[in-house]
């Protein structure tokens, strides 16, 4: 009887513990634009359903959706472990990563003129410890600067696209 009572017991906590570790699978991350839902199914939809999920985001590290005439990233701030993120050429006017904590790499070339980017204070982007912006930057670009931040690290063109970088208050 024990033995039995044990069993039961033992198979009552795996039940639990899978429902626990499964609950982020079934979370679906709303993506309004259809084309950049399109990018992060074809290469993200691990489970085949169609969807992104919770479980799904917090695997990618790196996103590279250029090319994809793009409109909005609403979504990207799911992708909480999200490290390098590539979105040129697309059309893209505005573009808040303030939840990306772990970004350390954008590319954002080629989209909307006045294109505006928003990182959190805490990202490796606007680490305090980076560089300052150098002497050949915008006036527009280093006005806009709320803090250093490490110019390399973000590329853009500045004869196609106008980058303004604002920092979360």
């Amino acid at each position: 009887m024990k033995n039995f009572i044990l069993a039961i017991s033992v198979l009552s906590v795996m039940i639990l513990l899978s429902n626990c570790s499964d609950k982020d699978s079934k979370v679906i991350v709303e993506i309004p634009d259809s084309n950049f839902k399109a990018y992060l199914i074809e290469n993200f939809d691990t489970n085949k359903d169609g969807n992104i999920s919770l479980s799904e985001v917090k695997a990618v590290k790196v996103i590279d959706c250029s090319d994809r005439d793009i409109k909005d990233l609403n979504g990207i701030e799911k992708f909480e472990n999200l490290e390098r993120l590539i979105c040129s050429n697309n059309e893209l006017n505005e573009l808040n990563l303030i939840y990306n904590k772990k970004l350390n790499w954008l590319d954002c070339r080629n989209n909307v003129y006045g294109l505006k980017v928003n990182f959190a204070k805490s990202s490796p982007i606007s680490n305090k410890n980076f560089q300052k912006p150098n002497e050949n930057m915008t006036p527009e670009i280093a006005a806009n600067l709320g803090n250093p931040i490490d110019v390399t690290k973000c590329l853009f063109d500045e004869g196609k696209t106008d980058f303004v970088i604002w920092f979360e208050q």
